[in-house]
């Protein structure tokens, strides 16, 4: 047996099963790394993105697996017969924005690449364009707010049925709620998330669950992270005007995130 397998727990201390509600470009990638070397392969629910679930939303989907994460949103409180344990992490709004944006912009195979590739970095007109406008407008509410089922909506005809991403683009371009509406059942769902934790602090939420659950293992190593230089969409390069449209555009997402921060000081 390998010691990577070696270290991985069949059964932790806290034995219920466990759900990490990843935000896209939270640090979640590297979160999920880390967890997964705690679980036997057999014991992880593979898939990662809303299309899978949505391909066969029975109970029967998710209720084999000790471990479920990913780009899921509300979907395995819905399809698991019992409540999981969850996790989520939220990372300051401008930093997610600018790295949601580099990461589109860099990915070849993102539905929205070559929509944000004609703008060639101009981060205005970009944001004029409704569906660039939408990616970073309260994603991180959108994802705490919104029900993978009942609020999925035509994704601006973005891609196919069939495309992998269907799902996932469903949700992530699915109108919003008015903000009187969407930021109430955003931390209404964020208190009830078991652990809370921040990108700026994510090691001390790895440290948490740890301790509660009985793993052991190496710290978090980064992953999928953003090469530097290598995009237009940088924090440092843009306008104060650029600064001002993108904090109005992620201003419940501002609120969410300080109340990660208060949970997460509150939990040490």
């Amino acid at each position: 047996m390998s010691p990577t397998a070696d270290r991985r727990i069949r059964h932790p201390r806290n034995s219920e099963r466990l759900y990490f509600w990843h935000i896209p470009k939270t640090a979640g990638t590297s979160f999920i790394a880390w967890l997964d070397q705690h679980y036997a392969d057999e014991s992880i629910y593979p898939e990662q993105l809303l299309s899978a679930v949505r391909q066969d939303p029975s109970p029967t989907t998710l209720t084999p697996f000790a471990l479920v994460r990913g780009h899921l949103a509300d979907a395995p409180l819905q399809l698991l017969d019992s409540p999981p344990c969850t996790v989520t992490i939220l990372r300051e709004p401008l930093r997610r924005a600018t790295s949601h944006l580099a990461h589109v912009h860099r990915d070849e195979n993102h539905p929205v690449h070559e929509r944000l590739q004609f703008y060639a970095g101009d981060l205005d007109r970009a944001l004029d364009d409704p569906v660039v406008r939408a990616m970073v407008h309260n994603t991180q509410s959108r994802y705490l707010g919104l029900s993978w089922r009942a609020d999925l909506e035509d994704p601006f005809e973005l891609v196919e049925p069939a495309h992998p991403l269907a799902g996932a683009m469903a949700f992530e371009f699915a109108p919003l709620p008015p903000s009187p509406r969407l930021l109430p059942r955003a931390l209404r769902q964020l208190s009830r998330i078991s652990y809370v934790g921040t990108t700026e602090q994510v090691d001390v939420l790895a440290r948490r669950i740890a301790r509660a659950r009985g793993f052991r293992g190496p710290q978090i190593d980064r992953h999928n992270t953003r090469p530097r230089g290598k995009s237009p969409y940088q924090l440092g390069r843009l306008t104060p005007r650029q600064r001002q449209r993108l904090k109005e555009l992620t201003r419940l997402d501002y609120v969410l995130w300080r109340a990660a921060q208060i949970r997460s000081r509150a939990a040490r």
